[in-house]
């Protein structure tokens, strides 16, 4: 008796399970649709290498693919034109574009801080950026945001950026590191993952500063949101259940990537985010990849946003993003 009870117990249990979870899978996007996410091969990107491998069920005719890109203006191109719905970028770009658009590509929300750190030779001191003084700074970035994010700070600590330093521009990361080389008594300005890549392949190197450490003691505690997600408006109005799913999972993506960086660097490396798993692995830590919400980053934004507009417009767009910039769910 007591054996048939159990039997019928597991059958009804069996059959609650199968009824919860059919009522469970309601297709999030009933109709045809392939939502798009772009990603920019780097830190950018990186944290969405866990969903990339595991993809996510969006209903029965409607699924997400990825595309990497090397270069943001290739990913500002394709959500203007409606290609992407999603995309990684530098969240400056987002608010050019959001301009750009009229409104069209929102904020969603901050997935990297910064990523910019200086780099010294062995024999040099460096303690802090009053020690810059007289230095020769190589870096790359010239009239965009690694060059506004250097002179702020070292203006915030009482150095000229054009007397009492020499900054030399380069126009590629690699080539700034490869003219430190040699000259190892001056510094370096590189992000990841160029700074990993540096301190394992070239001799007697190491990082002396923090660019997002002295960003925040400049800006009283604000964070460096460097990069972030952006979304196109239309389709955020479209379909805000998918879009809140395809969020959440990404948030998850990144809590995965920052705790497990051995298997998250094989991730990264089999999406062609990144080509090396070691460099990739090393890189996560300094890559500072967060998910952040655009109403919860909205302050450190705007006041990235003003230090930019301040040196130069464009960099925004022309103007400060307004309220309706800033994504909500």
């Amino acid at each position: 008796m007591k054996r048939k009870k159990l039997i019928l117990i597991l059958i009804v249990a069996l059959i609650l399970s199968v009824f919860t979870a059919g009522c469970g899978q309601r297709d999030l996007i009933e109709d045809e649709k392939t939502v798009t996410m772009g990603l920019l091969a780097g830190p950018t990107g990186m944290g969405a290498a866990k969903l990339m491998d595991e993809g996510l069920d969006l209903g029965e005719n409607a699924k997400l693919e990825f595309k990497i890109y090397t270069a943001p203006d290739q990913i500002s191109a394709d959500i203007i034109n409606g290609s992407l719905d999603i995309a990684a970028m530098p969240t400056n770009l987002a608010a050019v574009l959001y301009n750009r658009t009229e409104g069209g590509v929102l904020m969603g929300a901050v997935n990297t801080l910064g990523t910019l750190y200086i780099l010294s030779g062995e024999e040099t001191q460096i303690d802090s950026i009053s020690d810059l003084l007289g230095k020769t700074i190589y870096s790359s970035g010239q009239g965009a945001t690694p060059e506004y994010i250097l002179r702020y700070i070292l203006d915030n600590n009482g150095l000229n950026p054009d007397e009492d330093v020499n900054i030399r521009f380069y126009q590629e990361h690699a080539e700034a590191a490869t003219q430190f080389s040699q000259d190892k008594g001056n510094v370096v300005v590189l992000p990841e993952p160029f700074v990993t890549s540096t301190l394992m392949n070239m001799d007697g190197v190491k990082t002396v500063l923090d660019l997002t450490v002295e960003w925040e003691k400049a800006t009283q505690g604000k964070s460096l949101p460097m990069g972030c997600i952006s979304i196109r408006k239309e389709f955020a109005l479209e379909y805000p259940e998918a879009l809140s799913y395809i969020l959440e999972k990404y948030e998850e993506s990144i809590d995965y990537v920052n705790q497990n960086p051995v298997q998250a660097a094989a991730l990264i490396v089999e999406q062609g985010i990144l080509p090396q798993e070691k460099i990739a692995e090393n890189a996560i830590g300094g890559s500072n990849i967060v998910y952040i919400k655009a109403t919860e980053a909205r302050e450190s934004l705007e006041a990235y946003y003003k230090i930019l507009f301040e040196f130069n417009p464009g960099s925004v767009g022309g103007a400060l993003p307004d309220d309706e910039f800033y994504y909500s769910e």
